[in-house]
């Protein structure tokens, strides 16, 4: 297929989905608060609710399905099986995705320090950039909590030196 082909395909799937969502209008404005799941709490229901209650979590309920749908769509599709099927809210469906890809400091830390000590000064001409690096590892994990003394970055420097 050509790369035309393609691009013509993108703008034509792109342009359905646009037109399928509705227009704000002053008598249907309800039917374009997708976002009521983020907004407000799923309102319970009780045997005493009234129509007006009811209608209201329908819209809710609507609104959260909607997101959730637009979420799971718009994220890579390798990353889709990280979050259960069993997370039914949106709000939920976010935090759950956040975790999942929440940052380890304890593993950029050992990354960080296994580069330090396996870095080699290669050749007579980049001794400079050799420094340059070795210091700039040395404050990324200072960064990370973990400071280290100064003769102690001197004495790696000089014993993955050239030479």
């Amino acid at each position: 297929m050509s790369k035309e082909k393609r691009i013509m395909q993108s703008i034509s799937s792109i342009s359905s989905n646009m037109f399928s969502i509705p227009t704000l209008n002053g008598s249907k404005f309800w039917e374009c608060k997708y976002d009521l799941a983020f907004r407000e709490d799923r309102p319970t229901i009780s045997d005493s609710s009234t129509d007006q209650y009811r209608s209201k979590l329908e819209h809710w309920d609507i609104s959260n399905r909607t997101i959730l749908m637009l979420i799971k769509h718009s994220i890579p599709s390798v990353f889709r099986g990280i979050v259960s099927d069993e997370v039914v809210l949106a709000k939920d469906y976010l935090v759950a995705l956040e975790k999942s890809f929440a940052k380890n400091d304890k593993a950029e830390t050992i990354t960080l320090l296994a580069d330090l000590f396996s870095m080699r000064c290669q050749g007579m001409g980049s001794i400079r950039e050799y420094i340059l690096r070795m210091s700039n590892t040395a404050s990324k994990l200072k960064a990370l909590g973990l400071s280290l003394a100064d003769d102690f970055l001197v004495c790696l420097v000089l014993s993955h030196g050239p030479g």
